[in-house]
């Protein structure tokens, strides 16, 4: 986001409708996305958003904004659609091992998401661009889909009937529970957007790092999220889900608190590592509870998770980008904890009940 911004000489409000188009197109996903499994499979939808987020890179990639913004739309619409499909269909079919395959999964995302801003850093440094480093992604996809190859049936066929089976969603409307959940997971994602997206200028202003190191820093982040996830899917195994992500959120709070108003570079690195570690599990705990909570619906919860953390992912980095250009990246970043503590207080006076206590 930096060096775009630095490319097509952006402020930061202007730079964060990109967030706004992302989050938009993660609303959309989250609209239509449940019926279009139902119609297709998870598989086939998967497929084609593979497809659709090759294309959104590529437009992620031109050099005004009139591609820019139709590619992260297209990218926030793509990759929500392929992150539903896979917490619902890992859900579906693992059963009671869910939170832990969850875990798993995101790991491996996480620990495989740890080299991009180590190869967008490298890329600048070595004067090849940023845009070479982002077109790598592209090129994985390709290669995810070659693997994978033709049948896709394994993911989920489309439903042929109104009657409900054990790949589908249950009939009814969501209970109350659900909602709760829901909003402390779009709050979560707010404060990793944002911590994504502005991160690296805050690291520049208030520790002193070069845009291109505070860029790479973020990879201690991404590669604490790896690992934190990997060991939560051994701890959920053992400890209840609502104790983990509680203490996952006042944890957050604290390691940001230090990180943001840290003028040492080495406590700064020592504590990002500390909030990657935090902010790991608020993800697969917090899709694992809206999917407890959606008491056998689980098509139908990531997808409204994905409209209401589309709409967090999408403005908090926006109000953040507002903030700054009135005042400054570091006072801006005070939305952050500010949604990481009210995420916690709903999450201690919401608790979603455990697997053996309702039917999934």
């Amino acid at each position: 986001m930096q060096f775009l911004r630095a490319d097509l000489g952006l402020t930061r409000t202007v730079l964060s409708l990109h967030n706004i188009a992302g989050s938009t197109g993660s609303i959309a996903a989250g609209l239509v996305t449940a019926s279009l499994i139902r119609r297709i499979g998870r598989g086939h939808l998967s497929r084609v958003a593979s497809i659709s987020l090759v294309i959104g890179i590529a437009l992620y990639l031109g050099p005004t904004i009139i591609f820019t913004l139709p590619g992260a739309f297209l990218c926030g619409f793509a990759g929500v659609t392929i992150l539903q499909c896979t917490s619902s269909f890992l859900n579906s079919h693992q059963g009671l091992a869910a939170p832990a395959s969850i875990s798993e999964v995101n790991a491996l995302a996480a620990g495989i998401g740890l080299i991009s801003p180590i190869i967008i850093g490298s890329f600048v440094k070595a004067g090849i661009g940023w845009r070479a480093g982002i077109a790598v992604a592209a090129l994985i996809l390709v290669f995810v889909e070659i693997i994978r190859g033709r049948d896709v049936s394994p993911w989920g066929a489309p439903r042929n009937n109104e009657e409900h089976d054990d790949s589908h969603d249950a009939p009814g409307a969501m209970p109350g529970s659900f909602w709760w959940a829901c909003l402390a997971l779009a709050l979560t994602t707010a404060c990793e957007a944002s911590i994504l997206t502005w991160g690296p200028e805050l690291l520049h202003h208030q520790a002193r790092f070069t845009p291109a190191t505070a860029t790479q820093s973020l990879g201690l982040v991404v590669g604490a999220m790896g690992l934190g996830r990997w060991y939560a899917s051994q701890l959920v195994k053992r400890f209840d889900v609502e104790h983990m992500y509680q203490f996952s959120l006042a944890g957050t709070a604290v390691a940001f608190a230090i990180v943001w108003a840290s003028h040492i570079q080495i406590l700064t690195l020592i504590f990002l590592f500390v909030l990657g570690s935090m902010m790991s599990v608020h993800f697969p705990l917090g899709i694992t509870r809206l999917m407890r909570a959606s008491q056998g619906r689980p098509d139908k919860g990531t997808a409204n998770s994905s409209i209401t953390s589309g709409i967090g992912a999408g403005f908090a980095p926006f109000l953040v980008a507002w903030l700054a250009d009135g005042t400054s990246i570091v006072i801006a970043f005070v939305l952050v904890p500010i949604t990481v503590i009210t995420a916690l207080v709903f999450a201690m006076r919401n608790r979603v009940p455990l697997v053996s206590e309702q039917s999934i």
